[in-house]
This record gives C-alpha cells, sequence and structure tokens, in this order.
C-alpha cells in the first residue's frame, strides 16, 4: 500500500512521507509513522501496555503485512520494529539536514502532553503516543515544529524550543478535541 501511495504521488504536489522527506522552501519536512515503543509508562509497564493493545487495537486484528510473500496478521512486535526504523530515520534526517528549518511529520504522538486528560493513566495510549521528550530536547536546535496526529485531540505546546502541533478532527460524529479548520502554522 505504501509504495502504491508513493508511485500514484509521483509527478504531483503530494509527498507521501512515510520515512521520507521533502525540501519545500527552504524547509525540511521528515515524515514517518512513527508507530510507538509501548514504553509511554515506562520499561516496567510496556508488557502491560502491549497485551492491552494487542487485545484492543483494530490494528492487530485488521491489518495484514507482506512477511516474505505470506501475509499475515500485524503484530505488536512489527510496530516496535516499524518505529525503532521510524526514530532512527528521523534522526538521521535532523543529522543531515541542509535547512535552517525542519519540520517532523508524524502519524503517532511524541509525548505523553499530547494525550487527552481523560486518556493520560489508560495503558492503552501507549499504542497512541511514545514519550519522545528527551529526543526532541537532544535536537531541538533542530527541529521546529513536529505535527502528528493519531490521538484524535488537537495541541499546541513547547518542548524545549520545539514547537508541538495537532489539529485533528478525528471521528466528526462522536468527537470535537478543539478542532479548528482555519488552523494556520507559520514557518
Amino acid at each position: 500500500m505504501n509504495r502504491k501511495l508513493k508511485e500514484q504521488s509521483k509527478n504531483s504536489n503530494v509527498h507521501v512521507l512515510i520515512n521520507d522527506s521533502v525540501e519545500i522552501g527552504g524547509v525540511t519536512f521528515i515524515g514517518s509513522t512513527l508507530w510507538t515503543d509501548f514504553k509511554l509508562f515506562g520499561e516496567s509497564n510496556k508488557q502491560e501496555c502491549i497485551f492491552d493493545a494487542s487485545a484492543k487495537m483494530n490494528d492487530f486484528q485488521h491489518i495484514t503485512i507482506n512477511d516474505n510473500g505470506k501475509y499475515r496478521k500485524l503484530k505488536v512486535s512489527d510496530t516496535i520494529a516499524f518505529f525503532d526504523n521510524s526514530l532512527n530515520f528521523i534522526e538521521n534526517e535532523l543529522k543531515n539536514s541542509n535547512t535552517n528549518r525542519n519540520i517532523v511529520v508524524t502519524h503517532h504522538a511524541p509525548s505523553p502532553q499530547s494525550t487527552p486528560k481523560q486518556y493520560q493513566s489508560d495503558l492503552l495510549s501507549a499504542a497512541f503516543s511514545s514519550n519522545l521528550e528527551e529526543f526532541i530536547k537532544k535536537y531541538t536546535n533542530k527541529i521546529d515544529v513536529w505535527a502528528h496526529g493519531h490521538t484524535h485531540h488537537s495541541v499546541n505546546y513547547q518542548i524545549a524550543d520545539t514547537t508541538i502541533i495537532s489539529n485533528q478532527r478525528g471521528y466528526s460524529s462522536i468527537e470535537k478535541f478543539n478542532f479548528d479548520c482555519g488552523y494556520i502554522v507559520e514557518i
């Protein structure tokens, strides 16, 4: 599916940033799904978070992946490997960026601060967000903005000098988490 999306967007104004980046007007956009490492509540709670996600998330019931020519259901171990790969990609792109402005765009959230208050103690939140605050602080001079989705919750906050933003509509029939249809980010 990812390859098909990238192929369909070639020679257009659409950039599919699945572990990919693009420079537009002197700004580098670094994109990745990111997934999560399930350590939102610490290493000691990781296995419980994995169990909760495996039992409750549709991702692990409905998503299939091609594993050497055979299709099988997505596993948590796959998403953790995807997370590691994504974080390595983001870090390498930041280290090698030739622009003074960088925006990281991910589907999953990079901080527990992006979790809606009513879910901050819910172990399932570890399937939506990771705690990358130390990573962001390490590269705060390289990351101007980190934009994300997946939490169905709009946020705007700072980690060091990096602005974390999300403006999500969510499921419009049941959620209205401060979505602003006129939201503009100036760079």
